[in-house]
C-alpha cells in the first residue's frame, strides 16, 4: 500500500527525475489519485549534508548554490506530496539524516509544526546496519531523522543506540554505502 517513487517511472523506464515538470505532475497525480496509505520520501540529502560541507572549500559558490538549490527543490517539492496525503488523511514518512540542514528549511519546520507530524530520531546501528573495516564487522550508528504522521510507525522507527557494540565511523567512502537502507529498517 505504500507508493514508492524512488523505482522507475513504469511509462518509460526512467527513474523519476524531479527537475522535470512532466515528472514532478505525474508524481502529484499519483498521490492524489492512487491513494497509498503511505507514501514514502527520502530525498538527495547531499546538499544538507553535514559530511558535504567538508567538500564545499573545494567548490565553487555557484556550484554550492546549484547544489543546495537543487536540493531544496527537492525536499519541497517532497513536502508538497507529503501535504496531500495529509490532506486525503493519509499517512507519509520522511527520512534524512538526524543533523542535516534540511530540518530547518522553512518549509520542513511548517511542515514539523502541523497538528499530528512528529519527528524521531532512529540510529541506523539499532537496525543492524553493518560494515567492514580493517577491525573487523561493526555497525554504523548514522543517527537518522524521520518525520511522519504516523504515531505508530514514529514509535517504531525511534530507536537511539543502547551501546554493546562497536561503530564504524562513515569516512573513507562509508557515507554511500551507508545510503542502502538495512533489511531490518525495511
Amino acid at each position: 500500500l505504500a507508493l514508492d517513487l524512488t523505482t522507475v517511472d513504469p511509462d518509460d523506464q526512467l527513474p523519476w527525475d524531479f527537475d522535470n515538470p512532466a515528472k514532478r505532475q505525474k508524481a502529484k497525480q499519483l498521490v492524489q489519485t492512487r491513494r497509498s496509505l503511505l507514501l514514502i520520501g527520502s530525498p538527495m540529502c547531499s546538499a544538507f549534508s553535514q559530511l558535504q560541507t567538508l567538500n564545499f572549500p573545494k567548490m565553487s559558490k555557484a556550484d554550492i548554490d546549484r547544489m543546495i538549490n537543487y536540493g531544496r527543490k527537492h525536499l519541497e517539492f517532497c513536502i508538497e506530496l507529503y501535504r496531500i496525503q495529509m490532506k486525503n488523511k493519509l499517512y507519509f514518512l520522511h527520512e534524512h539524516p538526524w543533523n542535516a540542514r534540511s530540518w530547518k528549511e522553512p518549509e520542513m519546520i511548517k511542515l514539523l509544526a502541523q497538528p499530528g507530524v512528529i519527528r524521531v530520531k532512529g540510529d541506523m546501528c539499532e537496525f543492524e546496519m553493518i560494515q567492514e573495516d580493517g577491525q573487523g564487522k561493526g555497525r554504523i550508528r548514522k543517527a537518522t531523522g524521520f518525520a511522519t504522521n504516523a504515531p505508530n510507525l514514529a514509535e517504531m522507527l525511534a530507536r537511539v543506540c543502547g551501546g554493546g557494540h562497536r561503530h564504524i565511523q562513515l569516512i573513507g567512502g562509508r557515507a554511500k554505502q551507508a545510503e542502502i537502507y538495512p533489511p531490518k529498517l525495511c
